[in-house]
């Protein structure tokens, strides 16, 4: 067994700064022996419409430039829209950054793995696999789904993060869906009456379907929901990368306890 242990805990190191290397931007330092990664550019397209449409520019953690068109059926009467990415206000995709902050805790737990005396090395293992096989599944949960507080209509949409500053009857969220960079526009239609909206639809016979959300403390109507999703190859090596190292611990875990057991029989 102890012939088996350095070999994974070096791939498991390699695998990890690999999937590091992914979610640091290009002024950033790499880990040992990766190369620095420049920005990748992604198509934003609406399958089959031209409802919204452009570039986005994923740098690390950070969308650093965009530019997007926007066509909404119900909003600004049809007709487009552009907005850019504000360059002086990178929009923090924060799921990517928690994921690296739990590969960075792994690589430390294996590192201090490595430094381990091999003779001591086999007793020590399983604890720390745990944490690190933990640490994976954590990162995995973070960018395979978005909490609500950080997205519309919960989160205040940051309107200076574009330039010109969206009105306030527009929201975009940016965030991400595994491999995925996704954005989410919603169009929004404050009522100009005393009467909120869910009575106006009951004593005026308006809005039968209209979408309600509460937003800053005030109930708007949603006119339009657009989402695009864009593969971000980069993040689909980073979730490559976690899926490997929880796999890596569950083998080396595996092959602890079978080692374990066949010593018990041989006693």
């Amino acid at each position: 067994m102890e012939t088996q242990v350095p070999p994974l805990i070096t791939e498991m190191v390699a695998i990890i700064n690999t999937g590091l290397s992914c979610s640091l931007g290009s002024q950033e330092p790499t880990p040992p022996s990766q190369p620095v990664n420049p920005p990748a550019t992604l198509a934003i397209t609406a399958a089959s419409t031209d409802l919204v449409k452009g570039l986005l520019t994923l740098d690390g953690a950070f969308i650093t430039k965009g530019d997007l068109t926007l066509k909404l059926p119900h909003h600004n009467h049809g007709d487009a829209v552009r907005v850019t990415i504000n360059s002086a206000r990178p929009i923090l995709l924060r799921q990517i950054s928690s994921a690296r902050n739990h590969l960075l805790a792994s690589l430390d737990i294996i590192l201090q793995l490595a430094d381990a005396g091999h003779g001591r090395r086999d007793k020590l293992l399983r604890s720390p696999l745990r944490r690190v096989r933990e640490n994976m599944k954590s990162a995995k949960a973070e960018l395979c789904r978005v909490d609500d507080a950080d997205i519309f209509p919960a989160k205040k949409g940051d309107a200076k993060a574009f330039a010109p500053d969206l009105p306030d009857d527009l929201v975009i969220d940016l965030h991400v869906i595994q491999s995925n960079v996704v954005v989410s526009v919603h169009a929004l239609h404050y009522p100009q009456s005393a009467i909120p909206l869910q009575f106006q639809s009951k004593i005026l016979g308006k809005f039968k379907s209209a979408k309600l959300a509460t937003y800053e403390g005030k109930q708007v109507e949603i006119l339009d929901t657009v989402i695009v999703e864009a593969t971000a190859p980069r993040l689909a090596t980073l979730v490559s990368s976690i899926d490997t190292v929880e796999a890596l611990c569950n083998q080396l875990m595996l092959k602890l306890n079978v080692a374990r057991k066949s010593a018990v029989v041989s006693t």
